[in-house]
């Protein structure tokens, strides 16, 4: 520092680095510059550089996309919809048997239930504090309750010893149904655990889970520990495997 300044009157300034700003190439031009990683990578690997590179929030995968399939023809949204239709055939071929559950939630009085085929409960209460999913929002009780119900399948599935197993799930939350969107996290939930899902909607007053959620039940609890997981399991029958029927859900 220039003391000087402190006995003259002046102020001594000193003008800041100038740094250097690299500007992040086009994704078209990103692609070109890593071509044969373009052509070649699994999906996986191109995705972690293409991640790296910072192509990955929604506008900058969408023009990486079109990038991508005009240079070396590769269309990553029909290589996503073939790596999931393989992988759902893959699962399909280890189904040994199925399950039947029924889930409900109610957010204003933070409570779960899951019925299985009979109608009678296998678990139901209020919702934890910590629960990681459910907010105190309707939506996110429901999505709870469902994703409460696939990990209960993967559980009797591992019970049983099986490679797979159908979960048709009954529910009168009808964006669930879907499987896309937001409920997307429920299809992908059911695959890591080995459970081939298929939803059923059915009307509110049909669920028997929906009497387990009101506020009478208010400091009710049942545990899944409660009931043999084995026991849920059935053999398939001819029909299950092509996606059930259009009815509504009632056996």
């Amino acid at each position: 520092m220039n003391t000087d300044s402190f006995f003259d009157g002046s102020q001594v300034t000193s003008a800041a680095p100038t740094v250097p700003t690299t500007k992040k190439p086009t994704a078209k031009a990103w692609v070109a510059e890593n071509i044969e990683l373009c052509r070649n990578a699994s999906r996986a690997e191109l995705f972690r550089a293409v991640k790296a590179a910072g192509y990955d929030s929604a506008s900058g995968f969408s023009y990486f996309k079109k990038a991508l399939l005009a240079a070396t023809g590769r269309d990553w949204d029909a290589e996503r919809e073939t790596a999931a239709a393989d992988k759902a055939a893959s699962l399909a071929a280890k189904v040994e048997g199925k399950i039947t559950l029924y889930t409900d939630a109610k957010a204003s009085a933070s409570r779960f239930a899951i019925c299985k085929a009979d109608k009678k409960p296998v678990w139901h209460g209020a919702f934890f504090r910590n629960d990681a999913v459910f907010t105190g929002e309707q939506s996110t009780g429901e999505m709870s309750a469902a994703l409460k119900a696939v990990w209960l399948a993967g559980q009797a599935r591992e019970a049983v010893g099986m490679g797979g197993i159908l979960l048709i799930l009954r529910t009168d939350a009808q964006w669930l149904c879907t499987l896309s969107g937001k409920a997307k996290k429920l299809a992908d939930a059911a695959a890591a655990a080995g459970v081939m899902l298929r939803m059923e909607w059915i009307p509110g007053h049909t669920n028997p889970a929906d009497a387990y959620t009101l506020p009478t039940r208010r400091g009710e609890w049942l545990s899944w520990k409660d009931t043999p997981l084995g026991g849920l399991v059935v053999p398939l029958e001819p029909g299950d495997m092509d996606g059930g029927d259009d009815g509504d859900g009632e056996e």
